[in-house]
Order: structure tokens, then C-alpha cells, then sequence
């Protein structure tokens, strides 16, 4: 889990970076890498091409002393991804207005005047209340979580078309979502034990299919349409495999 810390003091940068790495973490499955960014220009330039994953936690002063605020920063960061956390440090007790107008939802605002005591307590309660939320998150029936190149990533259920196993690749899964497809570590075999959510049809030797996402299909022409426009080749034996489990499912 990434903590980027955007400040533009030094002193508090390193505060808050030692506070991360002092937290007790022994309830939490999380390996945490905090990193202080200390060229927020360059930064703020590269955020927008930035792979940004759910449970990343930006710590933002919202007062940079450059050309941008932080405000600026987090509507960045919010268009790029929508569901990742944001602390904002601030001077000012009146900030969370201007916050609010640009719809960037942050976590928390912890005012930097507090003594060294209350201002650690105040980022440790912070981080700690994003790391019971994300926990909630990843244990969720709604969500699924995936393994991307070492990046945790994750994705709602509902809008998982298909799991595909990969011909010449053993431990990897391609995954068919509403908008993307994406090549995941692990094995469809295993896939088959962790889902848990009923709508998964788990039968088909090389697929997992989400029944609630399913449009069409035709035993003739050997196919089976998807919500999001995919099509999938599937084998007469197959889809009458799949029309069954429907019927028994109550979907037709």
C-alpha cells in the first residue's frame, strides 16, 4: 500500500513519514511504503499518467508553495481514480469548504499547529481508520481483488463479465470486466475456490462466467453475449451446461 506525502517542508514530510512507519500494523495485512515526494512540480505533472490503485493514500498539504494547491492536486488525483484515500494537512481550520466545492471527498484534514503528540495521534487515527476500511473493502462480497504485476487492485463483482484461463500462461487468469480486460496473477483453478458470489457459473473447464451479466446466447451458432458488448465462443455441450444452471438459478 503506497502513502505518498506531498509537502513542501521538509521537517513535516519527514514527521509523517516516520509516523507511518512506527504504526503498529500486527491486525493488518498490509506492507506499507511511504514515499515522500520531494519534487511536487514534477510530480503534479506525471500524476495524470500515474497508475493510481484503490488503496493508495495521498497525504496532500493543501497549501503547496508552488504554482498549485493542494486542492489542485486532488482533483488530479480524483480524476484518475475515484476510490483512493486523501489526507489533507493544513494551516487553516476554514480549507474544508473550498475542499467540498471541487467534489474531491477527502478522508480526513488534520491542522498542522497541533503539538508533535496530537498531530502523530492525529495521522496515526487517520491511517488507521483507511486501513479497517480498505479491510472492509478487500472481505466485501461486492469486490473482488486481483493481483496486477505485484499491485493489488480491486474490482466490483457485479462488473466482472468472464474469467478466462490462458493458453502457455500457467499462473495467469485473464479477467474480462465492463470496461477493461486485465491479466492477473493466479490460477482460474483457484479462482474457482475463492469466489464466492452466486452469480459466478463455476462448470466450464477454461471460463467462470457471471450469469447477471449475461444478454444473450445461441446453442446454434455457439455463442454467448455479455452486458458490455463481449462475445465468447462456447461449445454446444458448454451452453447447455450454462442454460441449466440459469434455469436452476431462476434467471429464465
Amino acid at each position: 500500500m503506497n502513502i505518498y506525502i506531498v509537502d513542501d517542508n521538509f521537517v513535516i514530510g519527514k514527521k509523517v513519514r516516520k509516523i507511518v512507519e512506527h504504526l503498529d500494523l500486527s491486525n493488518a495485512q498490509f506492507d506499507l511504503e511511504p514515499i515522500v515526494i520531494d519534487y511536487p512540480e514534477k510530480f503534479y505533472d506525471e500524476l495524470p499518467l500515474m497508475e493510481i490503485a484503490d488503496n493508495s493514500i495521498f497525504i496532500l498539504d493543501i497549501d503547496l508553495n508552488t504554482h498549485f494547491t493542494g486542492i489542485d492536486l486532488g482533483k488530479t488525483i480524483r480524476a484518475v481514480n475515484s476510490e483512493c484515500y486523501v489526507v489533507y494537512l493544513t494551516n487553516f481550520h476554514d480549507k474544508a469548504i473550498s475542499v467540498i466545492n471541487e467534489n474531491i471527498h477527502p478522508w480526513s484534514y488534520i491542522v498542522k499547529e497541533l503539538d508533535d503528540i496530537r498531530f502523530e495521534t492525529a495521522i496515526a487515527d487517520a491511517l488507521t481508520t483507511i486501513f479497517h476500511q480498505q479491510m472492509t473493502r478487500e472481505q466485501s462480497s461486492d469486490f473482488l481483488t486481483f493481483s496486477v504485476q505485484k499491485r493489488e487492485i480491486l474490482v466490483p463483482a457485479k462488473e466482472v463479465m468472464y474469467l478466462k484461463s490462458m493458453n502457455g500462461y500457467k499462473h495467469s487468469v485473464l479477467v474480462c470486466t465492463m470496461e477493461e480486460e486485465l491479466i492477473v496473477d493466479g490460477t482460474l483453478k483457484k479462482f474457482k475456490t475463492t469466489l464466492k458470489q452466486p452469480f459466478f457459473f463455476k462448470e466450464l473447464r477454461a471460463y467462470v462466467l457471471n450469469m447477471n451479466a449475461l444478454t444473450e446466447w445461441s446453442r446454434d451458432e455457439q455463442y454467448v453475449g455479455f452486458i458490455n458488448g463481449e462475445v465468447l465462443e462456447l461449445g454446444v455441450k458448454s451452453i447447455d451446461k450454462l442454460k441449466k444452471a440459469l434455469v436452476q438459478a431462476g434467471y429464465r
